[in-house]
């Protein structure tokens, strides 16, 4: 059963996590069991270093990260508080990463796909198997990649408990590891698939991923490759595709690649809500259309972009010629809904993009910033006019 550790007084660094959401473990190494993921931001104090890991404590117990996760901030003399012990809660968890996530038939990636969720989607673990853990969602039942979920605290221990004692296999991070020197793999465009295997098209669908000389994360990153990028899939190997785009050939895990020459309409709003996730937090910038600063129809402009739709930068623009019109019981994640402000005649001002759950991600001049809000808030309600879809 995962423990949690108590620690006495003990002078330590200070650091903080500098990922989106990392693993921490038993033991320095992935092969060691999973104890709870921790979000950018979070705070913890620095216990000692193995072999590349950080030893770490935190409010909710003691363990290892990779160095490269953390950031740290000073060094402290003050005593590190006793952890808290984990609370016993129901056992859901939060889909996490770039993208839509893969729902499989079995734990493995040769299994068919039965579904995709969205980041930020909730749903509850019955069990785990071999890194994957098998989830309930919307009536359906299926396996996810346990590094893809986010668990609540104290699930994992819960989940532990009512499974006999073993060592689970090694389940690889999609969070971005920093290599000293990458190690030359085979490129070119005239790559081809092992002998007896055919090669077939795909698309990158995770955001930015990391693509690696071998099969796992261990290997060095050589390159990185971003959502809707075509590529050749070559093979396959323990969950990881072997695949060849612009001269380069790497490897890539499974899931964050479609099998297929074009991303069906649904998929590509799904990837472009999950894509606009990402950006939460980025500053307001008056005719921004790049990470560095949005304004409101330069943010949908660019989201679309990385799908090779262009769209003109102004709301209204945006709104009169681009897509199809939608009604508003009809909002899918992806969609674009637009809206107006008192006194402006009806004219529209302003672009969102809606996410699901009644919920719209958009650059926010009022906050200075991407922000997330409801269409069921009363300003937003008064003032919509209307949405369309893209794809």
């Amino acid at each position: 059963m995962t423990c949690v550790m108590a620690v006495s007084a003990y002078a330590a660094d200070s650091g903080i996590i500098s990922v989106d959401v990392v693993n921490t473990r038993k033991g320095p190494g992935t092969s060691y069991d999973r104890i709870e993921m921790l979000a950018k931001g979070k705070q913890v104090s620095i216990l000692g270093e193995e072999n590349g890991w950080y030893k770490i404590k935190w409010n909710n117990g003691t363990g290892y990260v990779l160095k490269e996760y953390v950031a740290v901030s000073s060094a402290s003399s003050a005593p590190a508080a006793t952890a808290a012990p984990a609370q016993n809660v129901n056992a859901n968890a939060t889909v996490k990463g770039g993208s839509t996530i893969n729902v499989r038939s079995g734990p493995a990636t040769s299994y068919s796909r039965i579904a995709m969720v969205a980041a930020g989607k909730r749903v509850t673990l019955l069990a785990e198997e071999g890194g994957w853990f098998k989830v309930e969602f919307d009536g359906k039942t299926g396996y996810i990649l346990g590094d893809y979920l986010a668990p609540d605290a104290g699930v994992l221990d819960q989940l532990v408990a009512a499974e006999s004692a073993q060592s689970p296999a090694e389940s690889p991070e999609e969070i971005p590891v920093a290599s000293a020197e990458a190690t030359a793999v085979e490129s070119g465009s005239n790559a081809q698939a092992p002998e007896g295997e055919s090669s077939r098209a795909g698309i990158i669908t995770g955001g930015t991923i990391n693509v690696r000389s071998g099969p796992g994360t261990e290997f060095d990153r050589i390159t990185k490759v971003t959502t809707g990028k075509s590529v050749t899939i070559l093979g396959e190997e323990n969950g990881w595709f072997k695949i060849s785009f612009s001269g380069t050939t790497g490897y890539v895990l499974g899931d964050y690649v479609y099998e297929g020459s074009a991303l069906p309409g649904s998929a590509i709003g799904e990837q472009v809500a999950a894509m606009a996730l990402q950006y939460q937090g980025t500053r307001y910038s008056y005719g921004g259309s790049s990470p560095s600063g949005f304004d409101c129809s330069g943010f949908t402009m660019y989201l679309y972009k990385q799908f090779g739709y262009s769209l003109p930068h102004t709301a209204s623009g945006q709104y009169a010629n681009c897509g199809v019109k939608i009604d508003r019981s009809q909002l899918q994640p992806g969609d674009l809904v637009f809206f107006t402000s008192s006194g402006n005649g009806g004219r529209i001002n302003h672009v969102a993009v809606y996410i699901g759950n009644g919920q719209i991600i958009h650059a926010r001049y009022s906050v200075g910033k991407v922000h997330i809000n409801s269409l069921s808030e009363s300003y937003y309600n008064r003032n919509y006019v209307g949405a369309i879809r893209i794809a």
